[in-house]
């Protein structure tokens, strides 16, 4: 599978996530995400029509981040964290 990130490569089945949440501006985001995990180690191409940028940080690192400025994170980036992230490190 080739994704947005230009990542290709076998992935566990897929976090199906459903949310909706409304901003301070009167927008609302109602979203069928899937996320999928895996593992990869190569060089990361980034389709920019996509993805307008990324960053790798360490698993305690963005712990760390999420409790200090939880607002700088997207709502969904939140969501995600909460359901996988956490659940994936407990099989690592």
């Amino acid at each position: 599978m080739t994704r947005g990130d230009g990542i290709s490569n076998d992935t566990e089945t897929p976090l199906f996530l459903l949310y909706k949440t409304s901003f301070h501006n009167g927008l609302v985001e109602h979203e069928f995400d899937h996320v999928y995990v895996g593992e990869f180690s190569g060089e990361i191409i980034p389709n920019r029509e996509e993805v307008m940028d990324y960053q790798w940080i360490a698993y305690q690192n963005l712990e760390q981040m999420i409790k200090s400025s939880p607002d700088a994170f997207t709502f969904w980036f939140l969501e995600v964290y909460e359901r996988v992230f956490k659940e994936y490190n407990k099989k690592s």
